[in-house]
């Protein structure tokens, strides 16, 4: 009974990621899919808006999630040198339950090198750009980082099912 059960949720969850989804509008061109129908609709700007990471927590978290992560060490005295020129870096935002990619987003950032590696500079990095090549809605979105990593956790529904997926960011 385990098996049937556990193969029905599995189709089901693979059968919502291979149907397209379509919404109604109004004009003659007749129907949009849905990520089509937020290009469209959206009242977000087109062009890419990148946010600092406690202002994307404002936006996407609801207020559920504050920041989490390491404090900010006190400033140290560092040359222009030895911080990296501006970067960007994309991650795949991918399904913890089912391993599939969700969609993708952009981290703006900088680098010093610390200890002898990489680490993200506290005050220069920005995210944005959310790209989601999915049906399923986006209900919360809240960001964990450290010198060392910085984590995009999200919370998808599509009805009755639900799904928490992630993205990595690494110093390089």
């Amino acid at each position: 009974m385990k098996k049937i059960v556990s193969l029905f949720v599995s189709f089901a969850v693979l059968f919502t990621y291979s149907m397209p989804a379509y919404a109604q509008n109004a004009a003659p061109e007749g129907y949009f899919t849905l990520p089509r129908y937020n290009e469209v609709y959206s009242s977000q700007p087109a062009e890419e808006e990148f946010l600092s990471l406690q202002e994307y927590n404002d936006q996407y978290s609801h207020g559920e999630s504050p920041l989490a992560g390491n404090a900010p060490l006190p400033l140290q005295e560092s040359s222009p040198a030895r911080i990296s020129p501006v970067k960007t870096k994309v991650a795949n935002i991918v399904g913890n339950e089912s391993g599939a990619i969700m969609g993708t987003v952009t981290l703006q950032y900088q680098t010093e090198i610390q200890g002898g590696r990489p680490q993200f500079v506290y005050d220069r990095r920005y995210l944005g750009n959310i790209q989601l090549n999915t049906s399923w809605n986006l209900d919360s979105s809240h960001v964990e980082f450290s010198g060392d990593r910085i984590t995009v956790f999200f919370d998808f529904s599509y009805g009755a099912f639900t799904e928490s997926a992630v993205a990595y960011f690494y110093p390089d």
